[in-house]
């Protein structure tokens, strides 16, 4: 890990505080690194919400920065099938 920004330090902390409380008492873990999810109910302000109102209403749709950017997206049910997963292996 090589965080470049406070946000993704504390996300990389996070993991290695997990470890080592893991290691240190003995203690199973499993981490799941998730993407930015999205799907029903979410907030209109988030990404894909905001961007399909803005096409509803006939409004343009901002590129941010050069457009190459890339985000992994998942959708919601698809991490919730995957964290159950993760579990029912964990237990076996």
């Amino acid at each position: 890990m090589n965080p470049s920004s406070p946000y993704s330090a504390s996300k990389a902390a996070a993991d290695m505080l997990v470890k080592a409380y893991g290691r240190t008492f003995g203690i199973d873990y499993v981490i799941s690194r998730c993407s930015n999810n999205y799907g029903p109910n979410q907030d209109n302000e988030k990404l894909i919400p905001h961007f399909i109102d803005l096409l509803r209403n006939n409004k343009v749709v901002p590129v941010y920065g050069d457009g190459l950017n890339i985000r992994d997206r998942l959708y919601v049910q698809d991490h919730c099938d995957a964290i159950r997963e993760i579990f029912t292996q964990a237990k076996s």
